[in-house]
């Protein structure tokens, strides 16, 4: 169902975006047009809601397309679309999709063009070299035979220098065209690097790097502790709430301050200024989609 993938995408953002939209998704119905109040909850900044709903109202129109969700002022306005409207925008989007496709082959056959006109370089550079060093040996065999005086009474042979000359492979070329990558060495995988960072730039909105050493090592001294990556997710987010909107405090929302040894343990143990609202768990989810009617089928 097409209300269920929504509210899967919302998931996957954490529990700040379910607390904001499963309010305004208990209100949606079949009719026609429906208006919908927006109310900023005590639970988080105006500045941090805000960013969710915009997050919510940029996706909605890739899950559901049989109705549209817009923002008016302080409402959200959701209105079904007729079987003419639905098969156009599902025209749309495979139009967008074959854009997306075209621009990929395109793209591959730059790469594939570049590739031969390198290959055509390296041949004529090898012609190059070898019409040079075939002048070189036929010059060296003149002088071979020039009188010894003339050689300032250096001895010299009749037998042309050889020399072998190899050009390099395409491979070779392109690795040497290629700038060293910086290697990090971490106590940990990649990966779990990359899950803790993109979540705090999810979260925030900024756009931290994984692969700092600084950041990396801050994460490592934070778990050789004993504590958790659910834990770095955690202070991420009690901070994320507290400071987004705040002036004074938004500028230490980074790496270096919410994992920092001295203040860690009681960022994390620190309580939010409000409970967060409870919401039903993915069974209760699907069967309001399937009570209000939300379905692949169109009307």
């Amino acid at each position: 169902m097409e209300i269920v993938s929504f509210i899967n995408d919302l998931r996957k953002k954490g529990k700040a975006y379910q607390d904001v939209w499963m309010p305004i998704i208990y209100q949606f119905d079949v009719s026609e047009v429906k208006v919908i109040k927006i109310t900023v909850p005590l639970a988080i900044t105006r500045s941090y809601y805000y960013t969710i709903l915009n997050y919510g109202l940029e996706q909605f129109p890739k899950h559901i397309s049989s109705f549209t969700l817009t923002k008016k002022k302080q409402t959200l306005i959701l209105k079904a679309l007729s079987l003419k409207q639905v098969a156009t925008f599902k025209k749309k989007q495979q139009l967008l999709q074959e854009e997306i496709q075209a621009k990929k082959q395109h793209r591959k056959q730059l790469l594939a063009d570049k590739k031969a006109q390198l290959i055509t370089e390296q041949q004529q550079q090898a012609k190059e070299a070898e019409a040079l060093l075939l002048h070189q040996q036929t010059q060296k065999l003149q002088e071979s035979h020039l009188p010894i005086e003339a050689e300032n009474n250096k001895i010299t042979t009749s037998e042309p220098l050889q020399l072998e000359l190899v050009a390099p492979t395409v491979e070779q070329s392109l690795i040497s065209k290629q700038k060293p990558k910086r290697i990090v060495k971490s106590k940990y995988p990649d990966e779990l690097y990359i899950d803790v960072i993109d979540y705090f730039n999810k979260i925030t909105g900024f756009k931290y790097r994984p692969d700092s050493k600084a950041t990396r090592t801050l994460i490592d001294n934070r778990l050789s502790e004993g504590f958790t990556v659910e834990n770095l997710k955690k202070v991420i987010e009690i901070k994320a709430e507290e400071w987004i909107g705040n002036p004074k405090y938004e500028m230490y929302l980074r790496p270096a301050t919410l994992f920092n040894e001295d203040k860690f343990e009681s960022y994390l143990n620190q309580k939010r200024t409000s409970k967060n609202k409870t919401h039903q768990n993915a069974y209760d989810t699907v069967a309001k989609a399937t009570e209000i009617g939300w379905t692949d089928n169109t009307r």
